[in-house]
């Protein structure tokens, strides 16, 4: 948080709305922009990127080539020995453990998104490994290890699977079999299900569960003993010739060839996030905030205390000491014993949605589809600053119209406010609302009143598409769905009409998960009793309705391949232009809508939806792919508008 950032905050909260208070006049919590943009109104520029981040594994083999993997953020490709870097997206941007490079094969990487994937092309391509894997915890491959010709893959069970071919097969080796109960089932990517593994100079395998036990192998994996069981953290197991160390939270162990256990040696101020080896024969250890060097045991800072979260570390083959973190990469000069930041190039294009803040014309917020979360700017888009909340999944946010410091934010299988523009969030959902929402509306007339739109299908679905609203601001949530079809859809648009107290439209859209990619929606719905009772409305069979906007008094919908307008309330509806594609995109000031179609075709209409003109200058013809989540928002003065295209970023021009 700035501190204009945080000085414009105070002013906001200052004269703050009483919850529940319609009557009181809504104030800015912004102070007016002191510089001007200049942006050019022909052509698009861009596309602008958020920071990269949460690098947590390293990989390299040999020579200039390292890679880095991100929990949310894909992959990174080095060919400087981590000067700098390339962002790679592979089909799936989680990287869930630690990565397997072959030695002498420097465009080959296998990793585990669960599935596990393969690139021998330094990132290009990428093919998965098909019986390998799965989103069931236990099925999920959850690290790699290459040593010595042979890939192990690592599942959440326990099963081992090994590779002798450079990772383009895998067949069972054998099994490390967990004593004790299991961890629940959860979510994505939980730690509880995390191995990692290493690989002694004599072939001997030892592999760890997250919070479970350490095993052996001297088979190469095809029987294991379980020799430790404690509550050790998962990255925390490294080996230096035939010498293992090992961390429980804070507590580093030692263990060799003939000791039958480890035995503590030394203990960190803070919980050891990584271990590796050092080529003296000795080991560096990073902590949540800083790195020491570990002779024997005694524990030797490396560098000044860092202000991010460390989540990895990694020698380069020339033996310079890189950190991954929350906010990128850095390495540590050994000439002045100072970070130095190595973070270029990595970035994160995956901005899919847009909040221009309707109080503050020169803040906009953009979210993720399916990486680092929430990033915002307050200047037009430049800069982008990424919010230190876990979001990844942002599906909706909407600013609350009576109280406009407060910006809600749907997300993941929860929906997320805060009231002071971003300084602190909190969860407004429980585990009754804990499935994937999408649809989000807050009330102009009443500012504790919110409704979110649930998905029927895909991971984390709920039993059907349904509507939920809460009269509290989040504290409750009840299910207002009466009139809408039993689906697996998305309720996905949800709009409080402006001119139309107690009138609300919800748009739907496919369901098939966050990616939206399949499946249909079921049109367009009306509420005239403040979104508790639901019927449907003629759009000529049209089933996708992913946007509604309103301005100057009149309606537009997103409608598969036309743009519709209303201008009673939503009750009727006519279309004003078509394309090729289904429109994705929507938004509108005054007299202009400008819409976005999947044909990445943009068409702008300066008379309220009569006539239309071609609007893509700038916009290049790369191709969307299935990728179905885009967005279009314009600054509050008009002066901007904005598109967020996954997988390239956000583009700007002047309106």
């Amino acid at each position: 948080m700035t501190g204009l950032l945080a000085a414009l905050t105070l002013l906001g909260c200052k004269d703050r709305d009483a919850p529940g208070d319609d009557s009181a006049p809504v104030v800015s919590p912004c102070e007016p922009a002191t510089y001007a943009l200049g942006l050019p109104s022909d052509t698009w520029v861009g596309p602008e990127v958020g920071p990269g981040g949460d690098v947590r594994y390293f990989a390299s083999p040999g020579g200039d080539r390292i890679w880095g993997g991100s929990t949310m953020n894909g992959v990174f490709r080095s060919d400087d020995a981590g000067l700098s870097w390339t962002t790679i997206q592979p089909p799936r941007t989680h990287v869930l453990g630690p990565m397997a490079a072959i030695p002498g094969q420097p465009d080959t990487l296998i990793i585990t998104s669960e599935e596990v994937w393969r690139t021998t092309d330094g990132g290009e391509r990428w093919t998965v490994i098909e019986g390998l894997g799965g989103t069931n915890p236990e099925e999920g491959v959850r690290a790699l290890l290459e040593h010595d010709g042979t890939v192990y893959a690592f599942l959440g069970g326990g099963d081992v699977y090994a590779s002798t071919d450079e990772g383009q097969t895998f067949e069972w080796r054998g099994a490390a079999e967990l004593s004790g109960p299991a961890p629940p089932h959860s979510e994505f990517g939980n730690a509880e299900w995390q191995w990692q593994a290493v690989a002694t100079d004599d072939g001997t395998l030892y592999a760890m569960r997250h919070h479970r036990s350490l095993f052996r192998s001297t088979d190469e994996g095809r029987t294991w003993e379980e020799i430790w069981r404690r509550m050790i953290v998962a990255g925390s197991l490294a080996v230096n010739g035939d010498q293992l160390r090992i961390a429980e939270e804070d507590l580093v162990f030692a263990m060799g060839p003939d000791d039958s256990e480890p035995w503590e040696i030394a203990h960190t101020a803070s919980p050891v996030v990584a271990i590796i080896p050092h080529p003296s024969g000795d080991f560096i250890i990073a902590t949540d905030d800083r790195i020491h060097y570990l002779f024997d045991s005694t524990l030797q800072d490396i560098g000044d205390p860092l202000p991010h979260h460390v989540q990895g570390a990694t020698l380069t083959p020339d033996g310079r000491l890189l950190v991954g973190h929350s906010e990128g990469i850095w390495e540590i000069s050994p000439e002045t014993n100072t970070w130095v930041d190595r973070s270029a190039g990595v970035v994160d294009r995956d901005l899919a949605v847009l909040l221009a803040h309707p109080s503050c014309p020169e803040r906009v917020y953009v979210g993720t589809q399916c990486q680092r979360g929430f990033y915002e700017s307050d200047a037009w888009g430049e800069d982008l600053a990424h919010m230190d909340t876990y979001m990844h999944y942002v599906m909706v946010a909407r600013t609350n119209p009576r109280r406009p410091e407060e910006i809600w934010v749907t997300n993941d299988n929860t929906v997320l406010m805060t009231p002071n523009l971003g300084e602190v969030w909190r969860q407004v959902t429980d585990a009754t609302l804990a499935w994937h929402v999408h649809g989000l509306a807050l009330d102009p007339a009443d500012p504790d009143h919110v409704l979110v739109g649930s998905v029927g299908s895909g991971i984390w679905a709920d039993d059907g598409m349904h509507v939920y609203s809460s009269d509290d601001a989040g504290i409750t949530w009840e299910s207002v769905s009466e009139g809408l079809p039993d689906s697996q859809s998305s309720a996905h648009a949800l709009h409080f009409v402006l001119d139309a107290p107690g009138v609300v439209l919800l748009g739907t859209f496919r369901g098939d998960d966050i990616s939206h990619a399949n499946g249909s929606g079921e049109g367009l719905f009306r509420s005239t009793d403040n979104g508790q009772t639901w019927a449907a409305v003629e759009l000529g069979g049209r089933r996708d309705v992913p946007k509604i906007a309103e301005c100057d008094g009149h309606l537009y919908a997103a409608a598969d391949r036309s743009v519709m307008r209303s201008t009673d309330a939503g009750a009727s509806w006519n279309e004003v232009t078509e394309g090729p594609d289904p429109f994705v995109a929507l938004t509108c000031h005054g007299d202009t809508v400008i819409a976005f179609d999947l044909g990445r075709q943009l068409q702008r209409s300066d008379d309220g939806g009569d006539t239309w003109a071609d609007y893509n200058e700038g916009i290049g013809p790369n191709p969307l792919g299935n990728q179905v989540l885009h967005d279009l928002a314009i600054s509050a003065d008009g002066a901007v508008v904005y598109l967020a295209v996954r997988g390239e970023g956000l583009y700007r021009r002047g309106l």
